[in-house]
């Protein structure tokens, strides 16, 4: 009679099971893939924003403009998960300045300003 060896048994299941739960797992951490409009996703990689990403990194990080309400100067609104708003002015791919709009006291915070008398 053949003894059944479950050490080999065990090492099977977990190879089956690497092989079908590693896609999974890869798939649930790039699951805030860019662009978004998710304020937990966006806010802090604003907030890391240089001048010398420009504009192109507003793009990758937010997606096209919900408004863009400037002329030569573009005044950007994008509309967050969250009910409040970012705001990016920029001329050609210089951002001037990142702003986090809410709604009653909070007011609007300045995330990114080349301007430093807009920091706090």
């Amino acid at each position: 009679m053949l003894a059944y060896d479950t050490s080999m048994h065990r090492i099977l299941i977990v190879a089956l099971a690497s092989v079908l739960l590693f896609p999974m797992l890869a798939h649930a951490t790039n699951a805030t893939l860019l662009p978004s409009r998710k304020a937990a996703v966006v806010l802090p990689l604003l907030k890391q924003f240089s001048p010398k990403d420009g504009y192109a990194r507003i793009v990758q990080i937010l997606g096209k403009e919900d408004v863009d309400a400037g002329n030569a100067i573009h005044d950007c609104f994008y509309w967050l998960d969250d009910g409040t708003n970012i705001r990016v002015r920029a001329e050609g791919n210089e951002v001037l300045s990142i702003f986090h709009q809410r709604r009653g006291i909070d007011g609007t915070q300045v995330i990114f300003a080349l301007d430093k008398t807009w920091e706090h």
